[in-house]
């Protein structure tokens, strides 16, 4: 609610365990937000809230147990949400057997395994 995603357009922020709370307190946001004045919401988001979200990247570190990925997935768009272990904290097959559990087909594995960062950061494919 600083306006930093405004502020700081070119960061892309990238969010560790799937946001934390982000799916579950984004409404509430929105709705604290609308008592604000439209002045000082077009300075913290512009597009709203929802669109500020949206646009930032999400890893799963031991984020990827059902109701987690499911929260996340309905909200965030799949090209924004990362493979991410929380390593040395928790093993890094923990974590992959955890997505793999989820049942994604095999484009949104390989999304969550590689394409996402490797869109966000090109220099990685190679």
């Amino acid at each position: 609610m600083s306006g930093s995603f405004v502020r700081y357009r070119d960061i892309r922020w990238i969010f560790c365990h799937c946001g934390g709370p982000v799916p579950a307190l984004a409404g509430r946001i929105r709705n604290a937000m609308s008592e604000m004045s439209p002045e000082v919401v077009a300075r913290m988001a512009p597009n709203g809230l929802d669109y500020e979200l949206r646009r930032q990247y999400y890893d799963t570190a031991d984020a990827a147990y059902g109701p987690t990925m499911a929260a996340i997935m309905n909200y965030i768009p799949k090209s924004q949400i990362l493979f991410g272990t929380d390593y040395p904290f928790l093993r890094v097959q923990t974590n992959a057997k955890e997505i793999t559990d989820r049942g994604l087909s095999a484009e949104d594995m390989l999304a969550l395994q590689r394409g996402n960062v490797t869109a966000l950061m090109p220099q990685l494919a190679n």
